[in-house]
Parts: C-alpha cells; structure tokens; sequence
C-alpha cells in the first residue's frame, strides 16, 4: 500500500482537519460556504472513526470535489483516472502558473537574506511542490480546514507523507519539510517571502484585513496575483497593513482561471519611514500628507462595502 494511504498517514490529516475545525469559519464567505457544500462527504469522511472512506478519497480524488474550487479535477467537472490525477494536475493550466510563480518566489527570495516562504489559500499545493523540489525547503501553507487537507492529499502523493508536517506535530520534526497550517492559527514566525493567488479579496473584509495585517507583521516580501474586480483590492489592504508596492505589472488572465479580469502581479514590502522598526498593523501606517486624502478614501470605501457584509446573513 502507498505511504498516502497508510493508516499513520490518514490519522495525521484527520487529526489535523480536526484541529483545525476548532475555530469559528462563519466568516469564510458564499464562495467557499457553496464549495465546502460540495465536499460535505469529504468533511463526513474525516469525522469518522475509521480510515476507511477517508483511504478511498485519497486513492481516487477525483471522485468527489475536494479540488473543486482550485482545480477542474473533480468529480462535477473533469473527473479524472487515478493513475492520471498527478499528470493532469502538473501539465496544463494551473499547473503551468504554478511553475512560473513558483519561479517568481524564488528570485524573489534571493532578494532577501531568507530562505523561508508562506502562501496563503495554496489549493492543491502546486507551487509548494515546485518551490520544494527546487530546494526550497522552508515552506509553509496556511487555508481553510478543507485546504489542507486538499494540500495533504496531493503532496502526500507525490512527495510522500514524510515530507508533511502538520501544525500541533513535534516542533523538531518540521525542519525540511513543507508545513501545513489552517486558518485556526496563523504562524507566529517571520518569512522572507509570503504569496497569494487569485483568493485574498474573494473572503469577507475582516479575514482579508486578518490576513493583510499579519503579512505586515511576518514578511519581508509579498507577492500578489490577483485581479481587481472586487469591492476592495490587494493595494487597498496593504496600504493599511503597513507595505509599499514596489513592483507591479498585469499578467493577463492566467490559465484555466476565469478569463477576461486581467490578474496584476503586485510585490509588497515593508514601508520605510522616520519611525522604521515601529510596529505595522492596520492601523500603525504612516501616510505623507499628499497620499492621506486618498487612503482615508480607500478606508471609508471599505468601511462602507463592511457595514453592508455585515447586514448580509449568508457571511
């Protein structure tokens, strides 16, 4: 039997799926409220008392829609073979993004005196395989409970369940491996690059703003690809956690995403000021006076869409 399918394998996960449930989830949204619907016999399969179902999910993917969300393999749009799942995933669409940002940190990382990494809403976990395989060894992950365990089922697959640690594992058995946290408990270490793809405007406002003033906090560089066409954006959250973009281009649509939003690549870094080593949050920046008129509008624009998210009973 593969590694991925063991039992010592398949009790980390649901151990870990069910820590990760111990925090309050209301606030993920509609969009991955209706996704985790769809894999209500992924979440059942974890709360049981055996490995059986669990075993079954891991073997054949595809056969439910854990990917659905981040992936067309699943079992409502493009189910796949098993012995083709691996192949499907790495040779075409994301997969192809997942290699060219995987390339992306890497230079960036170079840029820093790190040789550490954070990505926030992995997926499938497509650019921590490429970025670990390159040699980046240093590699974290942090998502939803279903994420993970998303992340779990494909890593674990391919790189094999020695190179997975779980937050709540033995500290000194992380080291060289890719480390896996949920949202229920954000990393209290620094990172010398942090990245996210096409997810962090798609949550409500106060986990975006969680999400932004944390990276302000724990890393030197952040890379963002997403698109604008949301009700706040990527420049507006890192203006209040505290980073400056120092780089910025459009990337177009990116394969097998939604075509059409026109993705920009973005690279944050820590503001520089007169009171540089001062702590940074949401609201510890320090505008110059010709940009305060416009970031007081971007805060009432947000304060704004958050009063009515607020009134919104499916958040």
């Amino acid at each position: 039997m593969p590694a991925y399918l063991d039992e010592e394998f398949l009790d980390r996960v649901r151990r870990a799926y069910r820590t990760a449930l111990r925090v309050d989830l209301k606030a993920t949204g509609p969009i991955w409220s209706a996704i985790d619907a769809r894999r209500a016999d992924v979440h059942a399969a974890l709360l049981d008392d055996t490995n059986t179902r669990l075993r079954q999910i891991f073997a054949d993917p595809t056969s439910t829609d854990l990917y659905y969300g981040c992936d067309r393999l699943s079992r409502s749009l493009v189910p796949v073979q098993p012995e083709y799942f691996v192949e499907e995933a790495l040779k075409a669409g994301r997969g192809l993004d997942a290699k060219r940002q995987a390339d992306r940190v890497a230079d960036l990382l170079d840029k820093t005196t790190s040789s550490s990494v954070v990505e926030i809403g992995p997926g499938m976990g497509r650019i921590a395989l490429f970025a670990f395989c390159a040699g980046i060894a240093d590699y974290t992950t942090i998502d939803l409970p279903l994420g993970l365990v998303a992340q779990a089922c494909f890593l674990g697959r391919v790189l094999g369940p020695d190179k997975l640690w779980f937050d709540g594992e033995a500290a000194e058995s992380a080291t060289g491996r890719i480390k896996l946290y949920s949202v229920a408990r954000l990393p209290s270490r620094r990172y010398g690059v942090a990245i996210n793809v096409d997810s962090m405007t798609e949550i409500p406002w106060r986990e975006a703003f969680r999400y932004a003033c944390w990276l302000g906090e724990h890393a030197r560089l952040f890379l963002s690809i997403n698109h604008e066409r949301h009700v706040f954006t990527v420049a507006e959250l890192m203006a209040f956690a505290g980073m400056t973009c120092c780089q910025r281009s459009v990337v177009g649509d990116l394969d097998g995403y939604e075509p059409g939003l026109g993705y920009r690549e973005e690279v944050y870094g820590l503001r520089r000021s007169r009171l540089e080593g001062a702590r940074r949050g949401a609201f510890h920046v320090f505008l110059s006076a010709r940009s305060r008129a416009r970031h007081i509008r971007r805060l009432a624009r947000i304060l704004c869409f958050a009063a009515t998210d607020s009134l919104n009973p499916k958040h």
